[in-house]
């Protein structure tokens, strides 16, 4: 049985489903312009509505839910990254690329 997240099933390619996501605009992993590492993300469409019923408790939950996220302590950090590919071994699908990159392959 095809593993259900993969986006290459026959149901996916037939009946594709938008997603909304941001997208990485910039990094500062090294904090040079920032006072931490940080990303730029895109802003997603949407508005908050704020003065719905029950928005008050809603974002008390979603504050207490932001704050345990940044209390998460982290004991070692990762390896250092480690390339698993190299170029001579990568192949470039014709389907996903433009002829240009394609054919330089």
């Amino acid at each position: 049985m095809p593993d259900p997240l993969v986006f290459v099933d026959e149901f996916f390619v037939k009946h594709p489903t938008e997603i909304l996501a941001a997208e990485l605009v910039g990094v500062d992993a090294e904090a040079r312009y920032c006072d931490h590492p940080s990303l730029l993300m895109t802003l997603l469409p949407g508005v908050v509505h704020v003065e719905e019923p029950g928005s008050a408790e809603r974002a008390v939950l979603l504050a207490e839910q932001l704050a345990a996220i940044h209390r998460v302590t982290v004991d070692a950090r990762p390896r250092e990254y480690q390339a698993w590919s190299f170029c001579t071994g990568t192949s470039i699908r014709a389907t996903c690329c433009s002829t240009a990159v394609g054919s330089a392959a």
